[in-house]
């Protein structure tokens, strides 16, 4: 306290209206001596002054006067660095991102531009943002309502093409939404991402005999604020009549479906079975884009109805914490009368799960 300002009772001879010598002690309403080093919580306060003379044989002892004062809340300090860190469209916030601080205890929350209370779990469009976190003390000597603002940028996400090689189709059959059925999604959400696919060559087209012909799609959004396009391709036989009733079919099973650190083991569990009426003949192979080109049965005639199994195993990556997901497909071939007969695509997309993250006021 300021003694010049707050503490500065005066005693007076009424006779004389002359200043009379001595001291006061300064006490609190709730009787507590309170000195020029005294800080009094916020409030409204009543202060008594206790007079002693310094000449008691010619005056009383234990005079007093009174002061009311106000002390005002303190407005604390509230900063908000580093900025929140820049992602992608589909990531939720966390506990990092909303991490203002304040010199007082108390609790934070956050709003958009558009005052929408935000929380970890709430997933922002794509686009620069300005969020406020507005203080609420809990200490009843500093105010409530201040603010600090943070900038960052919400970046467009890219879809997955989700596209298996379509299956083996006999000449002069027209491709059609069977074969051109690519899907998009959000790697990060794993939602569906709605709009439109262009295919080259297009739907009604007849492609002439051969292996591994080029299909190409373009994507567009609908969703253009939160998304980019996006190109994928896929190949297809072209089979002659005489093996149309052979069938391979794959399934590709993963686990764990998630994962949450670099090193990770992730198992592939892969299933090739002959679905058709004829046997097929081997080498009967797997090729799949993690791993490439796996032999499972290097000899003799898979038959009709009797299937293969395979297992193999894929540690996570740095790059696949990055990207949000393992994605791989995978393709089964075998022969029949010299000519290839390709299974349907097994895709396996596994997400990166965040570790959970704490926050601390």
């Amino acid at each position: 306290m300021d003694s010049n300002t707050q503490l500065n009772a005066i005693a007076t001879d009424l006779t004389s209206e002359t200043p009379v010598p001595g001291t006061f002690v300064y006490t609190d309403e709730a009787g507590n001596v309170v000195t020029t080093t005294t800080v009094l919580s916020a409030g409204t306060h009543t202060l008594t002054a206790t007079f002693t003379p310094t000449y008691s044989a010619s005056y009383a002892s234990g005079g007093t006067a009174t002061a009311q004062f106000t002390v005002n809340k303190a407005t604390p300090t509230l900063t908000w660095t580093p900025s929140p860190t820049t992602i992608t469209y589909g990531t939720a916030l966390v506990a990092g991102q909303l991490n203002a601080q304040s010199s007082a205890s108390g609790t934070f929350v956050y709003t958009d531009e558009a005052r929408n209370v935000v929380t970890t779990t709430t997933v922002l469009s794509a686009g620069t943002h300005t969020l406020t976190a507005t203080f609420k003390s809990i200490d009843p000597n500093y105010a409530s309502g201040g603010t600090a603002t943070a900038q960052f940028t919400v970046n467009k996400a890219t879809p997955t093409l989700i596209w298996p090689n379509p299956a083996d189709i006999p000449y002069e059959t027209p491709l059609s939404s069977i074969q051109l059925d690519a899907t998009a999604i959000n790697t990060i959400s794993g939602h569906t991402v709605s709009g439109t696919f262009a295919y080259i060559p297009p739907s009604g087209t007849v492609l002439p005999l051969g292996q591994h012909q080029l299909l190409s799609v373009s994507f567009t959004p609908t969703n253009a604020v939160d998304y980019t396009t996006a190109t994928g391709t896929a190949y297809i036989n072209i089979i002659p009549t005489n093996v149309q009733n052979s069938a391979l079919t794959l399934v590709k099973l993963a686990h764990p479906i998630s994962y949450d650190s670099v090193g990770q083991t992730i198992t592939y569990t892969y299933t090739v079975k002959n679905a058709g009426t004829g046997g097929i003949d081997a080498p009967i192979n797997i090729t799949d884009d993690k791993f490439g080109t796996m032999i499972i049965k290097s000899s003799g005639t898979l038959s009709p109805g009797s299937s293969v199994p395979w297992t193999v195993n894929y540690k996570t990556t740095d790059s696949d914490t990055d990207k949000g997901s393992v994605s791989n497909l995978a393709t089964a071939t075998g022969l029949v009368n010299g000519n290839n007969v390709t299974s349907n695509n097994a895709v396996g997309v596994v997400l990166y799960e965040h570790p959970k993250e704490h926050s601390h006021y």
